[in-house]
């Protein structure tokens, strides 16, 4: 087998590109627990990858679980 001369891309490389985020990072990006984020991920709501026995979520799967977040209609006060 040829060699791509290619250095494999490894899970630093990912968290540099941002491409990754350590589960306690992405949980601050949400604005919830740690805790909340593997019991979404336990509900099915968000994916979380085991990487040499860390846990991360991919950024695109950050992106997935705000885009079909639930809206939240707020009431505007009226002015009196």
């Amino acid at each position: 087998m040829a060699k791509s001369g290619r250095k494999p891309v490894t899970t630093g490389d990912l968290i540099a590109q941002r491409r990754l985020y350590p589960v306690q990072e992405a949980a601050d990006l949400l604005g919830v627990h740690r805790t909340t984020l593997y019991n979404r991920a336990g509900e099915g709501l968000i994916t979380i990858l085991r990487i040499g026995g860390r846990a991360y979520v991919a950024a695109d799967e950050i992106e997935r679980y705000i885009r079909d977040a639930e809206p939240v209609h707020v009431a505007t006060r009226q002015a009196g």
